[in-house]
């Protein structure tokens, strides 16, 4: 243990993605350079500078009213759930904030903070049948469901205000905490035309660099949350799609709850399954999880849930070279060029979105490089336009690299995004003509 711990610290040092101080992610591409503007179509009830985010945690209460302190780093057995108002960009107006969010080189920088915290109360299908037994078909009699229905009449409610019925869940990654993960949901949320449902699923995670391993346990334990609570926004809400979004450590919560759900759905035909779940398009950003791990998914059917998955990998992904040193194997988030020709030619041949962002991050990436998801203003370009819209990846500008397998972005993908975007344009105006 004592050989270890130097590199258990650099690892946690690397991995730590602290967001005190937040302030609003670069602008993507697609908006400064292409053109896109996500604010001129935004409700007018969400033109201002606060941003509702659903939760759904996995932590323990701690009795404190104060948001940032409302929970523990404790696990609870049963999943938590609330909404939380969060500001961006304290002291601008509508107007400023809008100006600022389109420019890659800001006059001011929007601060983001919650600012208020309402807790509904826990998920009554993920309470535990009693002696801990499995009863194939217990209800959870006498368990309070009104928490719950408050909760989904609550996600309808901003459904019914929406263009795009869908639900879009962040899943935080390692060393992070509740309201850390609230802003990231909120500043994607912001650029994805404020329209829809955002909700951030918190596992316990330590908020501390020296725990990594703890993490990693309690993101294993919150697999079965997380499969909870897909199955009870499938049933109880009318949500027409439900997009997960999930960022390092917790890839493998996300991957591993969809291939769950496709086992217990192997009776069903495929088009039976993903009406059941109601998935749609899935991105692992960073993942870090065990390559193999990833292609068990895959083999076991997680993909036929799905409208689409894309992985995001980067060869200067520091973070995730030591966690492959801890655990001995090639993880997924920096798996680039370490594929068989096996697995190489079934990518090419499955057209998988697995995205090699390396060249987005040019010559000097941040030190890190494993938060490229919202630093990176290509990758949360592309991951914008998969995520949002379904756009497929040739009609994003990215091309396939045969000799890895992955996709990846031009020299010139800055020079190429108004064509992309006009070509965009003229196809939904030509869907919308039909």
């Amino acid at each position: 243990m004592r050989r270890l711990s130097p590199l258990l610290f650099l690892l946690a040092s690397l991995l730590a993605a602290g967001c005190s101080g937040m302030v609003l992610m670069k602008t993507p591409a697609v908006v400064d350079k292409g053109g896109v503007d996500p604010f001129v179509d935004v409700a007018p009830e969400n033109q201002n500078t606060s941003a509702v985010v659903f939760t759904a945690s996995g932590r323990t209460v701690s009795g404190h009213p104060e948001p940032a302190r409302f929970y523990t780093n404790k696990r609870s057995r049963e999943v938590r759930l609330g909404i939380a108002t969060i500001e961006i960009g304290e002291g601008m107006t509508w107007d400023e904030l809008v100006e600022e969010s389109r420019l890659a080189h800001r006059d001011r920088q929007p601060r983001i903070s919650t600012t208020a915290f309402e807790e509904y109360g826990t998920l009554w299908t993920t309470a535990w049948p009693p002696d801990y037994r499995y009863f194939g078909n217990w209800d959870a009699s006498g368990v309070d469901r009104e928490p719950a229905e408050r909760f989904a009449a609550a996600v309808d409610s901003m459904l019914d205000r929406s263009r795009e019925r869908q639900i879009t869940i962040f899943v935080h990654g390692f060393n992070t905490r509740f309201t850390d993960n609230l802003g990231l949901a909120a500043e994607f949320w912001h650029y994805m035309a404020r329209d829809g449902v955002m909700i951030s699923f918190d596992w316990p995670s330590q908020g501390d660099l020296f725990s990594y391993h703890v993490d990693k346990a309690n993101a294993a334990f919150a697999v079965r949350q997380f499969r909870e609570l897909l199955e009870f926004l499938a049933a109880h809400t009318s949500a027409d799609r439900i997009n997960i979004f999930a960022h390092s450590a917790g890839a493998p919560v996300a991957a591993e709850a969809v291939q769950q759900l496709s086992l217990m759905y192997s009776t069903l035909s495929d088009e039976e399954a993903r009406h059941r779940s109601k998935i749609g398009r899935v991105v692992l950003a960073a993942p870090d999880m065990d390559l193999d791990q990833a292609l068990t998914a895959g083999v076991d059917g997680a993909g036929r849930l799905t409208q689409g998955v894309a992985v995001y990998a980067s060869q200067k992904d520091a973070a995730l070279k030591f966690s492959g040193g801890v655990f001995g194997n090639v993880r997924l988030g920096r798996s680039i060029g370490k594929l068989t020709s096996e697995e190489r030619q079934a990518l090419i041949a499955n057209q998988s979105q697995w995205i090699d962002v390396t060249r987005a991050q040019g010559p000097f990436p941040s030190l890190i490089g494993h938060s490229y998801f919202h630093e990176n203003p290509w990758v949360s370009s592309d991951l914008m336009l998969f995520l949002a819209l379904g756009v497929p990846p040739a009609d994003r500008g990215l091309v396939r690299d045969e000799k890895t397998g992955f996709l990846v972005f031009p020299d010139d993908y800055e020079g190429q995004l108004p064509a992309i975007v006009a070509r965009l344009r003229a196809k939904a105006g030509s869907s919308s003509a039909e």
